[in-house]
């Protein structure tokens, strides 16, 4: 630029007097997208007009009192407004923060981790599960052992959070007076193994 005056010490003509050595500092402008145009100081030397303006600042979201948002060269304020990065202010109906972003519909599902008793038996341990979760889903998380009467008699042993089903052994005793060694809800049949006299010779079979 004209009138800027070489601010190195005195020197040879192997630095020349151009204006990309000129270091001065000067009023410039990129390609603003916005009018007035927005203006940065910068180095004389500098060849910006061609980029992109790298102007921002901060704004605030319309929503929550302190949450700023970064408005860029060009943006419509409501379109910058739109994208607040911070969490939602909000409470849920259940009484847990919203957890999506402040510029988000709220979230109508809680991810938020609860403490809660079993549905099925309130005497067993509490267990943790989603705050949106229903009793149906809650019980299958129960881990401790059912032990509800089941209509054969026989106390569960399976898992709460599990399908109630009989895994014992039928233990009734049969005409022949041995105990059924099968599955309870299976027919009954004697599996046991006796030993019998031969009729002919006197051996004994079994």
């Amino acid at each position: 630029t004209p009138g800027h005056h070489c601010r190195r010490a005195c020197h040879g003509p192997e630095f020349a007097h151009t204006a990309r050595a000129c270091t001065w500092k000067v009023k410039k402008q990129y390609r603003c997208q916005e009018e007035p145009p927005h203006q940065f100081e910068l180095e004389c030397r500098q060849v910006v007009h061609d980029l992109a303006c790298p102007f921002q600042e901060k704004v605030p979201c319309g929503r929550v009192n302190g949450h700023l948002v970064v408005r860029y060269c060009g943006e419509d304020l409501v379109m910058a407004q739109g994208r607040c990065p911070h969490p939602c202010a909000k409470k849920l109906a259940c009484g847990h923060q919203c957890a999506a972003a402040c510029s988000a519909e709220c979230t109508t599902k809680c991810e938020a981790d609860r403490e809660t008793p079993c549905p099925k038996d309130p005497s067993h341990p509490p267990i943790h599960a989603r705050c949106c979760e229903g009793p149906e889903d809650r019980a299958r998380r129960c881990t401790a052992i059912c032990c509800r009467l089941l209509p054969c008699g026989h106390k569960c042993e399976r898992k709460c959070g599990e399908e109630c089903q009989c895994v014992a052994t039928c233990g009734k005793t049969l005409l022949c007076g041995h105990t059924c060694s099968r599955d309870c809800g299976e027919a009954c049949a004697c599996d046991a193994t006796v030993s019998t006299p031969c009729e002919r010779r006197g051996h004994r079979r079994q």
